[in-house]
C-alpha cells in the first residue's frame, strides 16, 4: 500500500512538472513571437500619400503644368479659346466644392473669377514658399469684422502667386476656418503634388537673356545677341523725358521700349512722330500679346518701303488690360537705314516674343 502510494505520488509530480513545461514553453514563444511581430512589422503612421490615395490628376499641357485633386471635385475652365489663348495666352479653372481658383494671365478684370475674391478680407501673413522649386509669394487673408457677419462665418484665403516663364499664376484658395480643416488638408496636399513639366512652350526663349528693371518695375526676356541699354534722360527728343530701353539687335535694328504703369507719373512718353510722310499699314498674321492686351505691329510705308514698325493695342480697350502706358517702336535707327524695303523685318518675329515675355514684377 505504501508502495503504490509512492509510485502514484511520483506519477502526479511527473504530470505536473509536464504541463508546467509546456506552459513556460508556449508562454514563452507567444512573448517571443508578439517581440518579434512588434520588431518585423511597425505600424505605419498615416501620410499626406495615404490621404491623396486615389486622387485625380488634372494636367494643362499648354502651360506645362500638373497636380492631383479629391476625386469629389469637380473643375470647369475656360477650355483654351482661340481668342483667349492665341491672342492673349490667358486661362482659368475653377474647382468645386471647394473654393479653388487657378488664373495665369487673366484677359479682363470683370471676367476674373478673382475680381471681388478678396473684398471684406485682410492679408494677416506673407512669405516666399516652393513650388516644384519655383519661387511662390504665399498670402493668407481673413474676413474683417464686417466681411465675417456678411459671410456668416470667418474665412480664409490663400493664394500663390508665381512666375513661370513668361506666364503669372494666382492659385487662390477660400475655406471656412472652423469647419474646413479637411479641405485645408486637401488643398496642401494639392499643392504638394504640384509639378512643372520639363517641355512647356516657354521653350521658344531657350537660351534668351532675362532681364530686370526693379525701377520701373518688369521683367522681360531677348535673344543673346541683342545689347539691350536702360535709358533715364531725354536722349531721345521725341519722347521728351521718359526712362526706356534701347534695344540693339544683331543685325542693327533698333527697337524702343517705353512702359510704365498707368498712373505712375515718375517719368512721362509722348507718341514719337516718325519720318512724317507715309500711312501705317496693319501687319497681318503678326498679333502678340503685352501685359494681357492684344498687340498688332503697323508697318509704316513710304514710297512701298517699310521705314519703321509701330506696336499699338488693337482696339484701344485693350489698353486697360496691360494697365500701362507705353511708346513702342522699331526701326533701322541710322540715316542710312530709311531707303531700306522692308525694315527690319527679319527680326520682326523676335521682338513680338520679347514684348509678349513682359511681365509686371
Amino acid at each position: 500500500m505504501k508502495k503504490g502510494f509512492s509510485l502514484l505520488l511520483l506519477l502526479l509530480i511527473l504530470v505536473c512538472a509536464a504541463a508546467i513545461g509546456t506552459g513556460g514553453y508556449f508562454g514563452y514563444r507567444y512573448y517571443q513571437d508578439g517581440k518579434d511581430k512588434d520588431k518585423s512589422s511597425p505600424t505605419p503612421s498615416k501620410s499626406a500619400a495615404d490621404d491623396a490615395a486615389g486622387w485625380k490628376t488634372y494636367t494643362s499641357e499648354k502651360l506645362g503644368f500638373s497636380f492631383n485633386y479629391p476625386p469629389t471635385w469637380t473643375y470647369t475652365d475656360t477650355g483654351y479659346s482661340n481668342e483667349n489663348w492665341n491672342n492673349l495666352r490667358s486661362y482659368s479653372a475653377s474647382f468645386t466644392p471647394a473654393e479653388l481658383y487657378i488664373e495665369v494671365n487673366p484677359w479682363t478684370v470683370s471676367a476674373s473669377p478673382l475680381a471681388h475674391a478678396y473684398d471684406n478680407f485682410e492679408k494677416i501673413a506673407t512669405k516666399t514658399v516652393k513650388l516644384d522649386g519655383v519661387d511662390a509669394t504665399s498670402n493668407t487673408w481673413q474676413t474683417t469684422a464686417a466681411g465675417a457677419e456678411i459671410e456668416k462665418g470667418e474665412y480664409k484665403i490663400i493664394d500663390l502667386i508665381f512666375l513661370h516663364g513668361t506666364d503669372k499664376f494666382t492659385v487662390n484658395f477660400r475655406y471656412n476656418a472652423s469647419t474646413g480643416t479637411d479641405q485645408f488638408a486637401d488643398y496642401n496636399n494639392l499643392i504638394d503634388s504640384w509639378k512643372f513639366s520639363t517641355t512647356t512652350t516657354t521653350d521658344q526663349y531657350s537660351g534668351w537673356k532675362t532681364y530686370t528693371n526693379t525701377e520701373v518695375g518688369y521683367r522681360l526676356q531677348y535673344p543673346p545677341t541683342w545689347n539691350v541699354e536702360f535709358k533715364t534722360d531725354d536722349g531721345m527728343p521725341e519722347i521728351g523725358t521718359a526712362k526706356y530701353l534701347l534695344v540693339t539687335t544683331a543685325n542693327g535694328n533698333k527697337l524702343y521700349f517705353g512702359i510704365r504703369k498707368e498712373g505712375v507719373t515718375a517719368f512721362v512718353t509722348s507718341s514719337r512722330t516718325g519720318i512724317g510722310a507715309g500711312e501705317d499699314v496693319a501687319v497681318a498674321g503678326k498679333s502678340t500679346t503685352l501685359l494681357g492686351g492684344m498687340m498688332i505691329p503697323k508697318a509704316h510705308v513710304w514710297e512701298d518701303k517699310t521705314k519703321e514698325y509701330f506696336f499699338y493695342f488693337n482696339p484701344d480697350s485693350e489698353s486697360t488690360k496691360c494697365n500701362c502706358d507705353l511708346d513702342i517702336w522699331f526701326d533701322p535707327g541710322t540715316a542710312d537705314g530709311w531707303d531700306v524695303t522692308n525694315t527690319g523685318a527679319t527680326d520682326l518675329d523676335n521682338v513680338l516674343l520679347f514684348l509678349k515675355s513682359v511681365v509686371w514684377l
